[in-house]
């Protein structure tokens, strides 16, 4: 299929209530560097197979969050408007009625690298993340569309580079992140609490989750520090169950990798697509197995997006490098 328009990475790429899919945001040069030229939106059209140009967001965002409102709005929230620079505290909601982006209200503090979940009732919960001066935060927000506004939320433990995923009982369970820890926390939208859940046996930053057939989390990759700038890799994978509260080992994955949470996608069959982090997709389905053929680069903070017929779309990421690429893929499930 075609390339993007736009090579970018850390990006966002939301399923509209139409079929196609916005790309939004991200950075789009070597080095984390032009996430300008990244305010420039685009769509993909599955009937079409293509990529057609969209309307500009009202601020320059890497990092950001993406989240789809009950009207078919998509809302996108924080991220960082350049490297080296602070990260924003505005928000905006792309109107599939007008075709355009719309500001949103703004957070009480910016912050990128954050998690956004929705709520039951179609509010959305943003928390954590990394702040200004590079501040790790643990405070936390709640979007209601219906006001436009944001309002205060208790806060969480503070967490950077983690994941979050709704349950099916409607609670928020995040794991994982920077500072490196075991730790995971569930949001009660009913109690409006946090508590402390069970441990993972490995503790990790940027990694990835998925909700299971069976209402269960997976839990994989990610990274621990290392050498100097380097991080150290894991193929590791948990299973966590939200009514034990506990986490189990599961066997490894087939490559080690990080930095793809946002393709991680669970398939209409119940199997998990992980398409990012590294150049071999694998699917799990109890345990992990290679989905044949290769990604062209390990595809960093690159994003997966299921689509109506069950097709996934990968687009963007980084290679090694630190290029963003336009390359896009359609990954067609088999029985």
């Amino acid at each position: 299929m075609g390339d993007a328009g736009i090579p970018r990475a850390a990006h966002t790429a939301t399923l509209l209530r139409d079929g196609r899919v916005l790309l939004a945001g991200g950075f789009t040069a070597h080095g984390c560097e032009d996430s300008e030229r990244g305010r420039r939106s685009e769509f993909f059209e599955p009937e079409r197979g293509i990529f057609v140009a969209g309307p500009e967001m009202g601020s320059a965002r890497t990092g950001h969050t993406a989240t789809r409102l009950p009207d078919g709005g998509v809302l996108i929230v924080g991220g960082w408007p350049g490297e080296g620079r602070d990260p924003v505290s505005s928000a905006e909601v792309f109107d599939p009625g007008s075709g355009a982006f719309r500001p949103a209200g703004s957070m009480a503090e910016g912050r990128g690298g954050h998690v956004a979940a929705s709520l039951p009732d179609g509010r959305v919960m943003i928390t954590g993340g990394t702040g200004s001066g590079g501040r790790i935060l643990g405070s936390a927000e709640i979007y209601d569309p219906r006001t436009g506004r944001f309002a205060p939320a208790p806060a969480a433990t503070p967490r950077s580079g983690g994941t979050a995923v709704t349950l099916r009982d409607g609670r928020i369970f995040v794991v994982g992140g920077d500072p490196v820890s075991t730790s995971a926390e569930i949001f009660d939208p009913d109690a409006f609490r946090w508590r402390v859940t069970g441990r993972m046996e490995t503790a990790r930053r940027k990694l990835g989750a998925a909700v299971t057939e069976d209402g269960a989390v997976l839990v994989a990759g990610g990274s621990v520090p290392g050498d100097g700038d380097r991080d150290n890799l894991l193929n590791v994978a948990e299973l966590y169950s939200p009514d034990t509260g506990r986490f189990r080992e599961l066997p490894p994955m087939i490559e080690p990798r990080y930095k793809f949470d946002g393709s991680l996608v669970p398939l209409t069959d119940g199997r998990i697509l992980i398409a990012g982090g590294a150049r071999i997709p694998e699917i799990y389905n109890g345990r992990f197995h290679p989905v044949g053929g290769s990604l062209d680069a390990t595809r960093l903070v690159g994003t997966a997006t299921i689509l109506r017929d069950g097709r996934v779309l990968i687009t963007g990421g980084y290679d090694e490098d630190i290029t963003p690429r336009a390359a896009a893929y359609l990954f067609v499930p088999r029985a």
